[in-house]
């Protein structure tokens, strides 16, 4: 809008048509530009006012829009009209000491301020490693809004400079020109920035509501219809206000403007603002009904609701703004009379900024209230045990008793607090390998946080545990171990001739054999009594159990899969890197938690059987600080050991566990929604898993209760006495003489050294055989009963003529530490046409404890007698265990 300099000073002329009581410098009059003195004799003869009369001191009315019109038009510049203003303001002695100019510059400067911290918070808060969500759409556009915004702030100072807040004949007359202009282009940015934060606020509600279906699909349409709507009248209304005028420049000139043209730019200026007054309600009010159908307590509710209702300020702001836009058709005193239609512009535009970023800000503000919080309450609850994952019950607790959540307090309501979302995600109990600190233990030891090592396990002790499973896979075996026919033929199997007993590695001696036959009695025994084989059991242990096939168990578990199985083959997930070979039906993987984009319910649990109300509620859940700064993850480890302190064991995402209530009989049952399983299309698949983990806490509590010694072959040490040298031709006289020589066995020690390819090693015997029982009080390990979670998953392995054989996945540790995974279970539900299968396991050895076996520089002989290699990794295969249908295996994350 073109501010119309209303010069209606001309008709303080002296004119001898005139008479008055008035006083006049006659020197100031004949100084007067004749185009000025025309126009005041002209218009004050046609309007019948007289020289210091109301009419004509008034600076509305007729008489003042006549002179400017008058006055516009027959001046060549804007000198002459100013030198007439000043004229007229000295003769009606107009008031000089007006000034509102440090005022406009106060408000501008601290509200710019307030607004540059609001989006810093606002990013801030988004920030990955602060936890935030991650940046978005939204981001990008509020940060884009700063930039008109800062346009804003340096117009408002030039504003300021050149005469803002301030009457026009005391600005000087170049200031003028260069003022308009500023105005100009004040009037596209505050457009933009005003369309521009409400385009902000629709994209935050498309991320808050991100599902695409039901009534979020009618929510999110309307809002990209809105926002679509919003770009369109930031468009038009820049093009109109920059584009009004032709030439352009007669948007800003005051004279000389002849064969130009401008449309009423003060009607669209009402009509551009009374859009903007109706966006800021639409954009208000649109997510109230969502917000108020939250599933939270009133007062949260309240709370989000007030969040938003805080933007009514701004609708405020531009309602007022349009009650100054009339001053813009009558105005007389631009600098002066445009400072309240400015100042409520510039506080409608800062204002709406701050309530762009109000959303995130009041996110990152609870953050740090709940850091706050968290720190004194993790000191607090150190007699609780978080149920987020397997942690072992506190001596104070009664075994089996079922673990509660952790929860901080925030007045009456108490808020949910897990690792990740409240607690930080590295937070874990103390664990430790030492005997004399495992009392203290509070969870279970992860093959990734802890340093989880067992003795290392000999060549021989290996062959027995593969003897001892493969008996323990025989049908009746616990009958034939009592028979001597059988035992009698497993021995010479075992044995083979005295030769291999003494130098083979894939034989057995007497001595190992008679231990394995009084392990298997002792298995047979346990079996008996609590219903599990321990089998591949050194430090941990892997538990076996096999079920009878015609069990309803099997057959309601086929039933349910065969509905996963029947999808189209190009919605078939298959396992990556298996090349077609494995189908994932139901895998955690798949839409886990993602950090920055997952939203958590911050205050219970989704119920499973009405979950899908809940979709598009809760919170973003931050990414964690060592999530986003990819931090290493380190542990103690022993000298031997080094090269494994330091590991990337932080995911991006988070297989998300199903939660599990027990009843009164200890039955299983499920309560929260399985990963990727619909609760009502799958309702009998819910039950078999109910089932199936009824049936697997026996084998969880077995592998978890025992973590003690159990190794069987114990040598102190090793070195090359232990090779036989059948070829050695002893010292020659010769050799004997030599000064170095000590002795022949000193010789023979040397000899064997450069010969090693003619020697064989000894293998050494298993000690004295200890029950199971026996060794387990000694080491003071005992029972527990578990009440925990799990993530699901259900995976075929289909082999073609095409691709007939499948070589088995990479060795892995199931998760990462986000999962804090203790234990897993697998189901073998159906086998057709397959060659036997073999789930293979590895454990972490203890490298210092290895190193110093063998006699100083004679390493050869622990290669011998463990199997592994020199500068190796300190990683031993342990063996195999049979994965036959019917079969259910648990065993702790450590292997």
């Amino acid at each position: 809008m073109r501010p119309s300099l209303c010069l209606w000073a001309v008709g303080a002329l002296a004119i001898s048509y005139v008479q008055a009581e008035y006083t006049l410098n006659s020197t100031a009059v004949m100084d007067l530009p004749k185009c000025v003195s025309d126009c005041g004799l002209t218009v004050l003869l046609k309007m019948n006012c007289t020289l210091g009369a109301e009419c004509y001191c008034a600076r509305g009315g007729p008489v003042a829009i006549a002179l400017t019109a008058c006055v516009m038009a027959a001046c060549p510049s804007l000198r002459e009209p100013i030198q007439g203003l000043k004229f007229q303001a000295d003769g009606c002695h107009w008031p000089r000491d007006r000034d509102f100019s440090t005022a406009v510059l106060t408000i501008n400067v601290a509200l710019f301020a307030l607004t540059t911290l609001f989006l810093t918070a606002r990013l801030a808060s988004r920030m990955p490693r602060w936890s935030g969500a991650g940046f978005s759409w939204d981001d990008g556009v509020a940060s884009l809004c700063y930039v008109p915004i800062v346009g804003i702030f340096v117009v408002g100072i030039n504003m300021d400079y050149y005469g803002l807040g301030r009457d026009m004949w005391m600005v000087p007359t170049d200031s003028i020109l260069t003022w308009s202009k500023w105005f100009f282009a004040s009037m596209p940015l505050y457009f933009v920035a005003a369309f521009c934060t409400k385009l902000s606020l629709i994209l935050l509600y498309l991320r808050i509501w991100p599902d695409d279906t039901g009534t979020n699909r009618i929510f999110r349409m309307g809002c990209k219809v809105i926002g679509l709507l919003l770009l369109l009248a930031a468009f038009v209304s820049v093009l109109t206000l920059i584009f009004g005028c032709n030439p352009i420049s007669d948007a800003w000139r005051y004279a000389n403007r002849a064969g130009g043209k401008c449309i009423d730019r003060v009607a669209a200026g009402y009509a551009f603002g009374g859009l903007n007054v109706i966006f800021d309600l639409i954009v208000i009010l649109l997510p109230i009904p969502r917000m108020i159908a939250l599933k939270v307590s009133m007062r949260q509710r309240i709370g989000v609701v007030s969040c938003f209702l805080i933007g009514l300020v701004v609708t405020v702001c531009s309602t007022v703004r349009l009650t100054h836009l009339y001053q813009l058709t009558n105005v007389r005193d631009p600098t002066m009379d445009f400072y309240p239609f400015l100042l409520w512009s510039v506080v409608e535009v800062y204002v709406s900024m701050i309530c762009c970023c109000m959303p995130a800000m009041a996110g990152l503000l609870k953050r740090c209230v709940s850091h706050v919080a968290n720190s004194s309450s993790i000191i607090s609850s150190r007699n609780r045990i978080n149920s987020f994952d397997l942690v072992r019950p506190e001596k104070s607790l009664n075994k089996g008793s079922q673990y509660s959540e952790e929860y901080v307090g925030m007045g009456s309501l108490p808020q949910v607090s897990k690792r990740s979302f409240g607690l930080p995600l590295e937070q874990m109990p103390k664990w430790s390998n030492d005997a004399e600190d495992k009392e203290d233990n509070k969870r279970f030891p992860h093959a990734i946080s802890d340093f989880f090592a067992a003795p290392g396990v000999t060549i021989r002790e290996q062959r027995m545990l593969e003897f001892i499973g493969q008996v323990t896979d025989k049908p009746m075996w616990q009958q034939k171990i009592n028979d001597p026919d059988v035992v009698a033929r497993w021995r010479a199997e075992a044995c083979g001739t005295v030769e291999q007993q003494l130098t083979s590695s894939d034989h057995l001696d007497q001595q190992s054999f008679d231990y394995c036959l009084a392990e298997l009695r002792d298995k047979a025994e346990y079996l008996r009594q609590h219903g599990v084989i321990h089998v591949v059991d050194v430090k941990a242990t892997v538990v076996k159990v096999d079920l009878d096939l015609t069990d309803d168990f099997w057959k309601s578990l086929q039933s349910a899969v065969f509905n996963l199985e029947d999808v189209p083959d190009h919605l078939k997930d298959w396992h990556p890197y298996t090349n077609g070979r494995v189908l994932d039906l139901l895998h955690p993987s798949l839409f886990p938690l993602e950090f920055g984009k997952t939203r958590v319910l911050p205050e219970y649990s989704v119920p499973r059987d009405s979950c899908a109300k809940y979709t598009g509620m809760g919170e973003i859940c931050p990414v964690p600080g060592v999530v986003a700064d990819k931090t290493p993850f380190h542990k103690e480890v022993s000298w031997g050991n080094d090269s494994d302190t330091g590991m990337q064991a932080w995911g991006s995402f988070q297989w998300l566990p199903s939660e599990v209530a027990f009843s009164q009989n200890g039955n299983a049952s499920i309560a929260s929604y399985v990963n990727n399983l619909h609760p009502d299309k799958h309702k009998e698949l819910y039950r078999v898993l109910e089932t199936a983990v009824d049936k697997a806490m026996p084998l969880w509590n077995e592998c978890l209760s025992w973590f003690h010694d159990r190794v069987r072959i114990h040598p102190e040490r090793c070195g090359y006495e232990a090779y036989l040298a059948p070829t050695y031709p002893g010292p020659t006289e010769e050799e004997k003489q030599h000064e170095y020589y000590h002795s022949e066995e000193y010789h023979l020690q040397v000899w064997i050294r450069g010969h090693l390819d003619e020697c064989t090693f000894k293998q050494p015997s298993a000690c004295d055989f200890l029950p199971f029982e026996t060794k387990a009080r000694e080491a003071g390990a005992e029972r527990i009963g578990l009440r925990t979670k799990f993530p699901d998953g259900l995976q075929n392995i289909e082999l073609t003529p095409e691709k007939p054989q499948y070589d088995g996945s990479s060795w892995h540790v199931e998760g990462c530490l986000n999962e804090h995974i203790a234990a897993t279970a697998l189901f073998y539900y159906d086998s057709e046409n397959v060659t036997d299968s073999h789930l293979y396991c590895r454990q972490h050895v203890d490298a210092e404890d290895m190193v110093m076996k063998p006699e100083q520089n004679e390493y050869e002989a622990a290669c011998e007698m463990y199997g592994v290699e020199q500068e190796g990794s300190a990683v031993q295969e342990l063996g195999k265990v049979l994965t036959k249908p019917g079969r259910i295996l648990a065993f702790p994350n450590v292997l």
